[in-house]
């Protein structure tokens, strides 16, 4: 067993760098929650459809867009929250259809490695009908989720050569990516309305449709 002093002085560190993490997530939390201007959430970007279709914002000018960064791969979370958007809308359909036509539902990979147009499509069936799948080059990725302060990073296996592609080292072995995860409503110009976290569901997704979309 280890002495008193050590283990005190373990806990301590642990208890140090658990608080640090919390007050950053606390804090990048109520940042983001401030309004558009002032979280500076969505701008200009140029993404890629699953049909190969150049993508920017203004392909949905005059519908409201609910946006959410994930990855087909993922092994939990992404399907759950598609689920989520898929089921809120449906019961926004339920109580008005004209409002829910007016949402366009759209997934971004933040794995364009893996994450093709086929691949999005494929996935993506599984869910809403109205989904729309978006990726796009390494770099036209990282701008979008710029755009939206979503951050991502690769989680799996070591060893790849500095300057191998994602696409080569998805093709190498598997990996998982971790990143922001977050339900962002846009509203008909493009501007920021509000978000939800993906652990919410998909009750708390259809009340933020409910309180903003108008027909």
């Amino acid at each position: 067993m280890l002495p008193k002093t050590v283990m005190a002085r373990v806990s301590a560190s642990v208890s140090i760098v658990l608080l640090v993490v919390l007050l950053g997530v606390v804090a990048w939390s109520q940042w983001l929650a401030g309004s558009g201007e002032e979280a500076g959430i969505g701008g200009s970007y140029q993404l890629v459809n699953t049909a190969g279709e150049a993508v920017t914002p203004e392909t949905f000018a005059g519908d409201y867009r609910l946006i959410y960064f994930g990855y087909t791969h993922c092994p939990a979370v992404c399907p759950q929250t598609a689920n989520a958007m898929s089921r809120a809308l449906d019961h926004l359909a339920e109580e008005a259809p004209g409002r829910a036509k007016a949402v366009t539902p759209v997934f971004i990979t933040v794995d364009p490695g893996r994450d093709d147009g086929e691949r999005l499509a494929s996935w993506l069936d599984n869910f809403h009908a109205r989904f729309v799948g978006l990726t796009g080059s390494d770099a036209q990725i990282r701008r979008a989720a710029e755009q939206f302060r979503v951050t991502y990073e690769k989680r799996g296996p070591e060893g790849f050569d500095e300057g191998t592609t994602m696409r080569q080292q998805a093709e190498a072995k598997g990996y998982l990516m971790q990143h922001s995860s977050y339900v962002f409503l846009m509203g008909p110009d493009g501007a920021y309305l509000d978000h939800v976290s993906t652990n919410a569901g998909a009750t708390r997704i259809a009340r933020m449709l409910d309180k903003h979309v108008e027909e």
